[in-house]
């Protein structure tokens, strides 16, 4: 379908990233952002990848910036 979604990442309020594929209903993939506690109100706030690239960039609620691969 043109124009369609295939993935979608999103932050979420217990440090992780997450990145679906539209033929499954499960995260494919995740990755925690630190060894913070899951109480202690950080977030991961901004996600962001290019059609067809393999990186991820992912931001949380401290200022904190990773560039991930996804293989």
């Amino acid at each position: 379908m043109r124009g369609s979604c295939i993935s979608t990442l999103a932050g979420h309020t217990n440090e992780k990233v997450f990145a679906y594929h539209r033929s499954f209903s499960m995260p494919i993939t995740s990755h925690k952002f630190s060894l913070a506690d899951d109480d202690d109100g950080r977030f991961v706030s901004a996600v962001c990848s290019q059609k067809q690239s393999e990186m991820l960039v992912a931001a949380n609620s401290v200022g904190s910036i990773k560039l991930l691969h996804m293989v």
